[in-house]
């Protein structure tokens, strides 16, 4: 699908330059993500249950994804619909909504995460304008009409009620607010989807690939379609999607005619 909007451009964008957008705060007591080592391979917890290892895992993939053309596309829709007040769901130690706010694409920004090492990381950045909660993003109160813009990168990947969560975030939305959606999905024909779903169980078991170790981390089985299709039901209109090769996460094992990827969506509140 095209983007019907700003022209996607891609090019280098560090995150990290600016004092307010580092992950490297370390204080007393807190470990930084980058030094936190990855657990060896194991079934791990499921979708959406908080283990201190996957958001370490996760925050430590962050610094290395901002190279790769799925964040870069992300980055790119943020510049162009980003404005007033946002909401980043699962939104770990806060990089994106520090971004945000330093280049002043955002007034403010509220991070949801359901990991306290992450909040606690978050708070420290000491940001004007960016507040934190440690909670569920499935049961926290998302409020109305509150925001412009909503974040959820890889993070509706790990929600089991995704319809009536998607249902919460549109009402949060301002009239002709903007959600941006990074997630993992899988492509393959009907047949071979629905092979892969009654095998699995409908949760995908991955590795994420960073500081040379793997990670074990499940995801709910989802097609690009599924995404598309609850964006719509919630009201939604959709201005993008389109999905990408991941570069250091893959399947724990080998699914013939299924493939792993990205998916970035862009979803646009229809004006009353």
């Amino acid at each position: 699908m095209r983007y019907y909007g700003t022209r996607i451009r891609f090019g280098p964008e560090i995150l990290a330059h600016h004092p307010c957008v580092t992950l490297s705060e370390g204080k007393k007591n807190h470990t930084k993500a980058e030094e936190t080592p990855m657990a060896s391979f194991a079934d791990g917890p499921g979708p959406g249950t908080f283990d201190e290892a996957q958001a370490h895992a996760y925050a430590a993939a962050t610094d290395i994804e901002t190279a790769f053309p799925h964040d870069q596309v992300f980055v790119e829709i943020l510049r162009h619909h980003a404005r007033g007040a946002a909401l980043d769901l699962g939104g770990g130690s806060g990089r994106y909504a520090a971004w945000l706010l330093t280049r002043h694409l955002a007034t403010a920004v509220h991070v949801i995460d359901n990991s306290p090492p992450m909040i606690d990381a978050c708070v420290r950045r000491g940001c004007p304008g960016l507040t934190a909660q440690l909670a569920d993003i499935e049961t926290a109160d998302l409020g109305r009409e509150q925001y412009d813009l909503v974040l959820a990168r890889f993070v509706l990947m790990h929600i089991r009620a995704l319809d009536a969560t998607l249902q919460r975030i549109a009402m949060s939305l301002k009239e002709t607010g903007t959600l941006v959606v990074v997630t993992n999905v899988i492509e393959g024909a009907p047949t071979a989807v629905a092979t892969f779903v009654e095998a699995t169980a409908g949760i995908m078991r991955l590795l994420l690939q960073a500081q040379g170790q793997a990670m074990a981390v499940s995801n709910y089985v989802r097609t690009p379609d599924a995404y598309t299709q609850v964006l719509r039901q919630a009201g939604l209109r959709l201005e993008f999607s389109e999905t990408y090769a991941p570069k250091i996460v893959r399947f724990a094992q080998a699914h013939p005619g299924i493939t792993l990827s990205h998916c970035v969506l862009v979803g646009k509140k229809e004006g009353e």
